[in-house]
Formats: structure tokens, sequence, C-alpha cells
């Protein structure tokens, strides 16, 4: 996967933002828009340094150079098109988090809840996986430590525009949020674009069931620093289980879990590769007043045809006037902390 930085903060060039994380880029892959700023010398006129120069001087750093590998590693192709599919931007995304948004029992906001967990300390140096349109930090802009920098990467390109625009509209980078800097990368958690030792926190929120965990967790760890923390939110194998349950009744499809990394499987990976894995269970639930969330719900599940959720809409109807009220939907979602040796 190749990657591409550029930041929030309009007075910053791609080269210093490279230099703030010791970025290794690969020339080619750098997109028009960001390549002219880098200075010095570079492959086909980018002005980017070629992967070689970089590869070296890593080497006399005594670093680890990485060159993102252009594969999503433990899936087939298939998996990875659908998987691309589904995230080329947030719409998708967007349909499911408004269900929680609006129809969560919990007393506290997810974002806030996580964030209650989340030790950053001033001027943490943050690298968020699978940034998505970057909600959790919009969430929390007012409380982000001084001096913080961030670093969102997500594989889909798509997202980390919209995670740019959505810390922009918070007033994250660009000089506000406290000296806060927010800096961007379309990059793949098998093969992360910074130096080894080089991050106090890792966020992976909702997303380690996507990846080649082999990879990525390896990865996770050569970045953090001795001591630092790996935060990573997840799902219960029976998350959302009547949701799911409706759909599979209409459809061959079946939705996405989190079973290959969940809350019960995902602390004996995590303990191969940190120290003091803990674990937080959030307690919460759907309760659904009407049709339409769950529909838009499945129907931002890419493979739902249109006679299928014309099914799932009438199965939906059914349970709903069978329930005699707002429908409720058990919730299992959670946080796994695990601290680098």
């Amino acid at each position: 996967m190749t990657a591409v930085i550029d930041s929030a903060n309009d007075t910053s060039s791609a080269t210093a933002v490279a230099a703030r994380w010791e970025y290794v880029p690969s020339g080619p892959s750098v997109s028009a828009s960001i390549a002219p700023r880098f200075a010095g010398p570079g492959e086909k006129g980018l002005g980017v340094p070629s992967p070689s120069s970089v590869a070296a001087a890593a080497l006399r750093r005594g670093r680890h150079a990485l060159v993102p590998s252009g594969r999503h590693a433990g899936m087939n192709a298939s998996e990875r098109a659908a998987l691309a599919e589904q995230y080329a931007d947030a719409d998708n995304l967007n349909a499911r988090v408004r269900l929680h948004e609006e129809h969560d029992t919990a007393d506290r906001d997810w974002w806030q809840w996580v964030f209650d967990r989340v030790d950053l300390p001033d001027g943490a140096r943050v690298l968020e996986l699978g940034c998505g349109p970057g909600y959790l930090w919009r969430d929390v802009a007012d409380r982000l430590p001084a001096d913080a920098s961030l670093l969102l990467t997500d594989f889909s390109r798509g997202m980390v525009t919209e995670a740019r625009g959505t810390l922009a509209a918070a007033g994250i980078g660009n000089g506000g949020a406290d000296g806060v800097e927010a800096d961007f990368a379309t990059a793949a958690a098998e093969s992360l674009p910074v130096a080894d030792d080089s991050v106090d926190v890792v966020v992976a929120n909702h997303m380690l069931y996507h990846v080649d965990r082999d990879a990525a967790l390896p990865e996770i760890r050569r970045v953090l620093r001795p001591g630092g923390r790996l935060y990573a939110t997840t799902n219960g194998e029976d998350n959302l289980a009547e949701l799911r349950g409706m759909i599979t009744a209409v459809s061959d499809f079946v939705p996405p879990s989190a079973t290959k990394f969940s809350l019960e499987s995902g602390s004996e990976q995590l303990a191969a590769h940190f120290a003091g894995v803990e674990r937080y269970e959030r307690d919460s639930a759907l309760r659904v007043p009407e049709v339409e969330p769950l529909v838009a719900y499945a129907g931002s599940l890419s493979a739902i045809e249109r006679e299928e959720l014309a099914a799932f809409t009438d199965r939906a109807a059914e349970r709903l006037e069978a329930s005699d009220g707002p429908l409720r939907i058990e919730k299992s979602m959670g946080l796994f902390v695990a601290r680098a040796p």
C-alpha cells in the first residue's frame, strides 16, 4: 500500500510533515498535489526522495526503513475489492454510525467513553490506523492535550480526505486546538510509514478484524515507544445479533463480524506482542422505534440486493410491531488497552 502524506496545517510543508514522522515515502506514488511541496531532487521530477535513498538514510540513522507494499495482506482479491468498495468514502459507514448515535441506550457517548480510558500526555505523538472520517478527534477536540501530534491513516484515500475535512471543521490543525498538529497518510496497517519507537499512542478503532494481524500487530509494536499504548476498539461476537439475524434471514450475505479480532479473541492475540493487556466492555443496546434506521443500516452493506432489502424492510416492520414499542437490539462493544514492553 503506497502512502500519501499531507498536513492539515497550511503553513507546514510536506517536507516538515515527513520530518516530523520520519516518514518513508515511495516517490512515484505521491499525489501531484502534495509532491511539489517536497524539497530536493526526486524520482520522475516529483521532488520526492527515492525509496533507495530513503532506505540508505534510514540505515545511517539506525532505523528500519519501510516502503509500503501495495497489498492488503491476509485477504483474497475479492475481499480486498469488497472492502475498498465499502469504504471508498464515508457514506456507508455514516448510515451505521447514525443508527448507533441516535438510538444507543448508554448514558455516555461512545467516543467520550473510549477517550475516558485513553492517556494522552502533553506533546503526545499519536498514530491512528483505519481513521475513517476522523470522528473520534472531532468529538474529543476540546479534550486533546496541548501540542499533541496526530497522524491519521487509512487504506482508503477517500476516507483520508474525509478525515482531513472533519478535523479542519473541528478546528484541529491550522493553528487551532492548543497547537495540535494533524497530518494524514494513505497507508496499510501492515506496513506503517513511520519510524521505529517513534509514537506514544496507536489508536485502532474497529479495524483490526479487517487486516492481517500477523503483520499489523508487530508493526504497531515496532512503531510504539517502550511503554507506549495501543488502544483498539472492537465488537463482541454477539454484537447486534438480532439485527444480523434479520439480514441473514432474507439474504445469503453474512454481515461482517469481528470474530477475527473480537472482545472474546483479542486478548490472546495482543498478549503475544504486548504487555499488560486490559479489556473494557461498554454496557449498551439500541432502542429503535421505527423501520427506517434499520433499513438504512442494512442498505449500507454493499452486497444486499434490492429485492433482499425489500424483504428485510418487511421483516423489520413485523419485528417492530411484535415488540409493542421500540425494538431493543443488544450491543457488545469495548476497548483493549495494550502496553508496549
